[in-house]
């Protein structure tokens, strides 16, 4: 991952910056500026977006936010019929301004796998 053009070299950057500086805050998401109702996706399989997804939830400046976590990959999870359904549900909601129930929606939800179950015994939103 060696910077080219404008990119910037992050493995350097990382030595050279190894704890959160002044260097690293300027690259840190203000999500106090979100003030719109928010559809907050993680996934604690890769670990990648977790964090910044709890982060965003906790910071986000609405009460119309909510988060949901599954434990498969983005990819996977980001275009299954339940997931694309309950998204629509929420844009649905505040795109459209259609009064649809969207607010009864627990305000975080979590995905577990358990020991033995195959994807089709898999429940998206238990």
């Amino acid at each position: 991952m060696v910077g080219r053009g404008r990119q910037e070299d992050v493995p350097t950057l990382a030595v050279e910056h190894e704890f959160h500086d002044e260097f690293w805050a300027t690259k840190t998401v203000d999500f106090s500026k979100i003030i719109v109702p928010s559809y907050i996706l993680g996934s604690y399989s890769t670990a990648l977006h977790t964090m910044g997804s709890i982060r965003a939830f906790n910071q986000t400046n609405t009460d119309e936010k909510w988060l949901r976590i599954h434990p498969h990959q983005e990819w996977y999870e980001d275009y299954h019929y339940s997931s694309v359904d309950d998204l629509d549900r929420f844009f649905t909601r505040y795109l459209k301004g259609i009064e649809n129930g969207w607010e009864a929606t627990p305000k975080v939800r979590v995905s577990l796998l358990r020991f033995g179950w195959t994807v089709n015994e898999f429940c998206v939103f238990c």
